[in-house]
C-alpha cells in the first residue's frame, strides 16, 4: 500500500464482522491493525479513471500490460 498512500485503510475479515459490529464480545480496537499482504490487490487504470464524468467511458479498466 506504500508506494499509493501513505496510510492503510482498515480492513475488517468477514471473521471478525460480528466484533466490529457489537454482535459478539471482543475489543473492537484489536481488530485496527494492517491488512496480511494478500488482501488487496492494485494494478494500473488510465489516467481519465480519476474524473467522474469519464468512469463510464471504461476508463477504469485495467491497463493490459
Amino acid at each position: 500500500m506504500v508506494p499509493i498512500h501513505n496510510r492503510m485503510p482498515v480492513v475488517i475479515e468477514t471473521a471478525d464482522w460480528p466484533v466490529w459490529l457489537g454482535e459478539e464480545e471482543g475489543d473492537p480496537a484489536a481488530l485496527l491493525r494492517p491488512a496480511g499482504d494478500d488482501v488487496l490487490r492494485s494494478w494500473p487504470v488510465q489516467r481519465a479513471c480519476e474524473r467522474s464524468a469519464e468512469q463510464r467511458s471504461g476508463s477504469d479498466r485495467a491497463i493490459d500490460g
